[in-house]
């Protein structure tokens, strides 16, 4: 009997393959560097390496791995030397010696884009599950992956936006709300939630949302936005 070995887990994606979420030509690329696990998930995140070569297509994939191991490469404020460190929805990036900062955002093709500045969403994150741990302790997971410590008020579906590393403000889903859609059809869009549908176990609530750039009315499940 032939036994095989694991080969383990890929360390790209062949080009075909990658998500849209990555914004990479397919046809052009036969690999793509493929993100760590852990923060994000894989449909919604790309790795550290892949964000600098959008910021900066003139340079070559040794220099920017040489800045990111030189710690000069910051995702939220903090140094990260991980070329394949998942970034994603929100994040802040920034490199030290040149004084910008990005945010990291998505477009209506479901395809990520790196905004220069610190914009209303930066660091804004969806809280994507709650739970009370030793002593009653309240704990929220974020859509980025994290778990931090949170409130009573604080709901699953709410956002957290944080600064320096510390929790600023808190946003309701409720209607009259402004929001982003993460994905679905109307992936990219902003508007207002005109009103909150009751959903199924199985298929969960809905929204209507005005477009604020159309002004035109559309529903879509609650699970697809992040209030703003």
């Amino acid at each position: 009997m032939i036994i095989m070995g694991s080969k383990g887990n890929k360390r790209h994606i062949k080009g075909l393959n990658a998500p849209r979420y990555f914004g990479t030509p397919r046809k052009e690329l036969k690999y793509v560097v493929k993100p760590n696990a852990g923060r994000h998930n894989l449909k919604e995140s790309l790795a550290l390496l892949l964000a600098l070569r959008k910021l900066y297509p003139e340079s070559s994939d040794r220099e920017m791995v040489k800045a990111i191991k030189s710690g000069r490469v910051k995702v939220n404020g903090r140094s990260i030397k991980d070329p394949k460190f998942p970034v994603g929805i929100n994040d802040l990036l920034e490199l030290e010696g040149e004084g910008k900062k990005y945010t990291i955002s998505i477009n209506e093709k479901g395809k990520s884009e790196l905004t220069e500045g610190v914009s209303e969403t930066s660091q804004l994150y969806k809280v994507v599950g709650k739970y009370k741990y030793k002593g009653g302790k309240i704990m929220i997971r974020l859509h980025d992956g994290r778990i931090v410590s949170g409130s009573n008020d604080i709901s699953v579906n709410d956002s957290v936006k944080f600064a320096s590393g510390k929790m600023e403000k808190h946003i309701k889903m409720k209607e009259g709300a402004e929001c982003m859609v993460l994905r679905g059809e109307h992936v990219g869009a902003k508007g207002m939630i005109k009103s909150i549908l009751q959903g199924t176990k199985s298929i969960g609530k809905s929204v209507t949302i005005e477009d604020s750039a159309t002004h035109e009315t559309f529903e879509t499940l609650m699970s697809n936005i992040m209030v703003i």
